[in-house]
């Protein structure tokens, strides 16, 4: 089965609301219409558990307050083990890496954000969620 961008339903998660229009603003330019914005992993957590039909793919933030990335990542993962995850950070430790790696993350991009390197992630990521 596969989808078209238009029929593709995207989570941003971030406490940084202007980086959360910016993200939201690259996904529209790729062609996705159907996007919901929340400020932090327990608000996401509640919106993925209480929707009707799921969300195609996730970009979250790894550092926010009530509720971090890595812990919103873990619990979407029992929920949705295959949709895919990406994760915002401005860590740069290998630890920290392989921790989000083995709870299912699937992509990462860095903070401060280059936004040629987003589009060609999101792209990326669509572009996956299209095939499944």
């Amino acid at each position: 089965m596969s989808n078209t961008k238009n029929e593709l339903r995207a989570l941003v998660v971030d406490d940084d609301s202007q980086i959360a229009r910016l993200i939201a603003a690259t996904l529209s330019q790729l062609g996705i219409s159907d996007i919901t914005i929340v400020n932090d992993g327990a608000q996401a957590l509640a919106r993925v558990e209480t929707v009707q039909q799921p969300f195609s793919f996730v970009v979250c933030d790894w550092m926010m307050p009530n509720m971090d990335g890595l812990e919103f990542l873990e619990r979407f993962r029992n929920i949705h083990p295959d949709t895919p995850f990406v994760m915002l950070t401005a860590k740069t430790d290998a630890s920290a890496f392989n921790k989000a790696k083995r709870l299912g993350a699937n992509y990462f991009l860095m903070k401060p954000l280059a936004p040629d390197d987003l589009k060609m992630r999101l792209k990326a990521v669509i572009d996956v969620a299209c095939a499944s």
